[in-house]
């Protein structure tokens, strides 16, 4: 879905190939907590590797690889910035509600970013992320609608 924005935004011609570390979130997860160098280690090559493809920033696929670099100082790779898209998802929540006060402006509740998914490629994006395997530590959450 990230390359399908990209082209929609007009923007396909400066996305450089992305580079996959070969691990889950949940075994991510893991290895940041308990073996945090080698993890750096293994985001340094993806991360070169990406740079050697043309990237001139990098975008980690799951967000608590940004937060956690950035935690640990790293902000870049070889003078390419790495963009914490979870900050970036609180300042964007932070602009809307200065927009919302100080110049009446709001989001709009129309339009295709506030239709729902098909209950099917909800159930397909929690297989692939392996999210599935979680329904369990959150009852409270519905998967189905």
């Amino acid at each position: 879905r990230s390359e399908e924005l990209v082209r929609e935004y007009g923007l396909a011609s400066r996305l450089a190939p992305g580079a996959h570390m070969s691990t889950d979130n949940f075994e991510i997860v893991e290895l940041i907590a308990k073996d945090p160098e080698r993890f750096i280690a293994m985001f340094m090559k993806c991360a070169r590797e990406c740079i050697a493809n043309g990237a001139g920033s990098l975008v980690p696929g799951f967000g608590a690889i940004g937060s956690f670099l950035g935690q640990r100082g790293i902000h870049e790779v070889d003078g390419v910035p790495i963009i914490d898209i979870v900050a970036v998802v609180i300042k964007t929540a932070e602009m809307l509600v200065d927009l919302k006060r100080q110049c009446g402006m709001y989001q709009s509740h129309r339009g295709f970013f506030n239709v729902s998914p098909e209950p099917a490629l909800v159930e397909h994006a929690l297989r692939f992320y392996g999210m599935d395997r979680m329904r369990d530590c959150f009852p409270a959450l519905s998967f189905d609608d």
